[in-house]
Formats: C-alpha cells, structure tokens, sequence
C-alpha cells in the first residue's frame, strides 16, 4: 500500500513536472519569433534538438553500460553499487514493426498539435492560446468514456468544472475582446490532437492481455495497421523517437512552400532560446508525461495540465510584469484546486 502511494505520488509529480515545463512554450517561441523565424524553422529546431539531446542521453547509457560488463567480464563480478540498469540490460534504440507504427501515430498527433498551437500564436495572444488548450482535459476524459467506457467520477467532473472557470478567468474575459475564429479553430484542434496522444501514449503502456481486451467501440471499423501496439519501452525512447517523427514531419511540411522553409539559427539569442525549447517544453515535458501517464492514466494526467495556463500566468507577472487582478487570483485559486481535488481523489481511491 506504500509502495501504491509512492507510485501516485511520483506520477502526480511527474504530470504536474510536464504541465509546468510544457507551459513554458509560449516564451521561446515569441521571441524567436521576433527575430524572424517563421514557426516551420522554430518547431523543427525544438524537434531536432530536444530528439539529438535524448538520442546522446542514451548513447552515454549505452556505452556506460558496454565499459561496465567489459570490466565485469575480466573481474567475473558485477559491483553491488552499480545501478540496475547497467548490471543488467540496456535499453537499446531497437524498435518491432508494431512498435513503429504506434510510434509513428504517435509522433504524428503531437507535431499536428505544436504545429497548430504555434500557428495560433499569430492569431492571438499567446496566454489566450494556451488558456484556450486547457479544453483538452475534458476531451480526453469524454474520448475515454466514449471510445473505452472510463468511467467519468464526481471528483473528475467536478475537476474539470473548476480548472475550466479558472482557465476562462485567466483569460480576463471582459466581453470587448473579440477572438480570431482561425486562431480559436487552430487551438482546437491542437487541444484535440494533445487529448489523441495522451490517449495513445497510454493505451500503448498498458500490459498486453488488458491492451487486447480493450479496443475501443471504433476497432472493427479500422483496418488492422490502425491497431495501438505495447511500446515496451523507456518514457525517453518513447519521447526519443516521437521527435525523430516531428523533426522528419517538419522538414517535409516545410517543402510545401516557399515560406515555409527552414531558416538557419544565426545568433546566440536564436540558439539560447532555440535550447530553452527543446529542453524544458520538450523533452522535460514529453518524459514527464510519459511516465505519468502510466502510472495515474490518461484523465488524471490531462487534468494536472490545469498547470499549463497557470505557468503562462507566472511567466506574464514575472517576465513580462503583467498585473495580478482579481480575475488572475481567483483563476489561479480555481486550478490549484482542481489540482489538489483530482490528486485527493486518486489517493483516497487507492488506500
């Protein structure tokens, strides 16, 4: 019972690390934006970068663990104060057929939904934009209950309820602002495309006898390739792999248009911010939520992305010296309580 509540809480920490990371994206892109780069150029530096960070993370694993069994091998014994993985098997950057296609699905979901978020940052705020996403919590709660039965519970309703007043709060509605239909449109189906990846990332994480009994109520209706395999694998070479698609997925949508090729990084503002990117909205973000998703599932993890808006929220106070009113305070009072709601309801659920 012990270890199940040390497991909640390490995937509540991990899916509230990924909200606050991913809310975040909003910052590096402005202001490379303002030095000229067009979102093709931006979004593939943040793919590209975030995927060669992981991908040398696992080469160093690799070769660590390579070095440790050759000094094994002569000594004919392992050290005690090695760490398991590299006593015993390294993960490696293999991958099946199975394991590709849901990757690729995979890679494919979360480029759809940078790509549009980050376009809709030319419609409208960025703080709007990423108020406007918060949706995707109740579209991944109502996608579960329609696709697998997931049962929506009083505390999960009631969390949504909240963190959704919050959000429209924080937004500081005050009936003048008029919004860009494109950009509104654009968030949607960012928020959309996010709510199909946590969807996905955590079916694939599921063992394989529960994955098999499990098809959604659509299955007969899609063809056999469409099936979700099990990733057996690591959060970072899920994340490590679902990038390798974004970067390949920018670089072919660039080609569609002459202004939308990649642009190179000249300064060291562009490279600086071009890092900040990749590594906290990217790859903290991406792993984070990895790892939660399969501890606490898919509703419980989306909903911990009431954080998102509320990151935005701090970067505008103290970045950008924005003033905390009324409707801010009790925004932000909103979510956190929405947080808390969800996390007491999935503790007192597993004592």
């Amino acid at each position: 019972m012990v270890r199940a509540k040390e497991s909640k809480a390490k995937g509540f920490f991990f899916g509230i690390l990924a909200a606050v990371s991913y809310g975040v994206n909003p910052l590096g892109a402005k202001y490379l934006y303002e030095e000229g780069l067009n979102v093709e150029s931006v979004l593939f530096y943040r793919y590209g970068l975030a995927a060669l960070i992981i991908g040398l993370i696992m080469v160093g694993k690799i070769l660590m663990h390579r070095k440790v069994t050759s000094a094994s091998s002569v000594t004919g014994r392992t050290s005690v104060t090695e760490p398991a993985e590299v006593a015993g098997n390294i993960e490696t950057f293999n991958v099946s057929r199975g394991e590709l296609s849901t990757l690729i699905a995979l890679g494919l979901l979360f480029v759809i939904s940078s790509l549009t978020l980050y376009c809709s940052f030319l419609y409208m705020d960025s703080g709007v934009a990423c108020s406007l996403l918060f949706v995707y919590p109740v579209m991944t709660a109502v996608l579960m209950a329609m696709l697998y039965g997931e049962k929506i519970t009083k505390a999960t309703a009631a969390a949504i309820a909240l963190s959704l007043v919050g959000v429209l709060l924080l937004y500081k509605g005050d009936g003048k602002t008029v919004l860009s239909t494109v950009g509104v449109l654009l968030v949607m189906i960012s928020a959309l495309s996010y709510a199909l990846y946590i969807i996905v990332a955590n079916r694939a994480s599921a063992p394989q006898s529960e994955l098999e009994s499990s098809h959604n109520r659509f299955s007969k209706y899609l063809p056999h390739r469409a099936t979700i395999h099990r990733l057996d694998m690591s959060a970072m070479k899920l994340s490590f792999y679902v990038l390798i698609v974004c970067a390949v997925s920018m670089v072919l949508f660039s080609l569609t248009s002459p202004e939308r090729h990649l642009m190179p990084l000249v300064t060291g503002r562009e490279w600086g911010y071009s890092l900040m990117l990749a590594i906290v909205p990217t790859v903290f973000s991406l792993v984070s939520m990895g790892i939660s998703v399969r501890i606490i599932g898919s509703t419980p993890t989306a909903i911990m992305g009431a954080l998102e808006p509320l990151t935005a929220v701090v970067i505008g106070l103290t970045v950008f010296h924005e003033a905390l009113t009324v409707n801010l305070a009790a925004g932000i009072l909103l979510i956190l309580t929405a947080v808390i709601t969800i996390i007491l309801s999935k503790g007192n659920a597993s004592a």
